[in-house]
């Protein structure tokens, strides 16, 4: 990492200031996408059949229930009162999906 005055000259210079970066899978990207995307007003946007998956689920359809998430214009959010709750609702959501998805491979490779 530089200090200030390099990224300063950087920024001043039109250089990149990026210090380094990781190449990440697509289930890494699904779990940080949720877990990052839950803490904000915004909730996280449902892609895919994400929003079928959860709609069909029994464990979904608990928390729900339970009153910790809704569903608005196809984003995932919490509600205020479930924030501090918000990482373990975050990895129930994307256990969820990603047994589905594991689910959904061993389905395609029997039937192949």
């Amino acid at each position: 990492m530089c200090g200030l005055h390099e990224y300063i000259e950087c920024i001043e210079n039109g250089d990149s200031c990026e210090a380094g970066s990781e190449e990440i899978d697509a289930l890494t990207a699904q779990r940080e996408r949720f877990w990052l995307g839950l803490r904000t007003y915004r909730g996280v946007e449902l892609r895919g059949g994400e929003a079928a998956i959860l709609a069909g689920n029994e464990r979904f359809a608990q928390l729900v229930a339970a009153g910790h998430f809704y569903i608005d214009a196809g984003r995932l959010l919490l509600v205020p009162e479930a924030f501090a709750l918000a990482d373990a609702l975050a990895v129930e959501v994307t256990e969820i999906l990603e047994v589905n998805a594991r689910s959904g491979r061993v389905e395609k490779r029997a039937s192949a």
